[in-house]
């Protein structure tokens, strides 16, 4: 198990425990909404937790915009795993449940410039943006961004 399941996995069954606790009526099948981007790390924690509680995952995958939109337009799950800005922006429009929401996990973010270039500006969208336009080359990877 790599170092990002083993973490996920933890968030991921502290948040399914609380859901099956008593906090959130118990459910013999718990609706999961999350990000495509989840999907190797779920398809291997969910049969653990499964296996671990008797309880059955039934884990609905989606682009994070549409999974955000699904929710807007009424859709419900027991656990819901997006993205802080999104979760929070749920929480104002009153689409989860009060003092709900719980960090699973996160995602280090880096930058890096060949040596000698200039420091990437990353302070804004359009910051980077403007430092991504004098680069003769730029890589985009889940963990962030290379200029050359």
């Amino acid at each position: 198990m790599t170092r990002i399941s083993l973490v996920l996995w933890a968030g991921t069954v502290t948040v399914l425990a609380l859901v099956s606790s008593g906090h959130i009526a118990r459910a013999a099948e718990l609706k999961v909404l999350a990000s495509v981007a989840l999907t190797s790390a779920l398809g291997e924690l969910a049969p653990m937790y499964e296996h671990a509680t008797g309880d059955k995952l039934s884990i609905g995958y989606g682009l994070a915009a549409d999974l955000k939109k699904r929710v807007l337009d009424g859709e419900t799950a027991d656990v819901i795993i997006l993205t802080r800005p999104m979760m929070d922006e749920l929480q104002k429009q009153d689409k989860l449940e009060t003092n709900s929401l719980v960090n699973v996990a996160g995602t280090p973010v880096s930058v890096v410039a060949r040596a000698g270039a200039p420091k990437p500006d990353v302070s804004s969208v359009d910051a980077k943006g403007r430092s991504g336009q004098g680069a003769r080359q730029v890589s985009h990877w889940a963990g962030g961004d290379v200029f050359l």
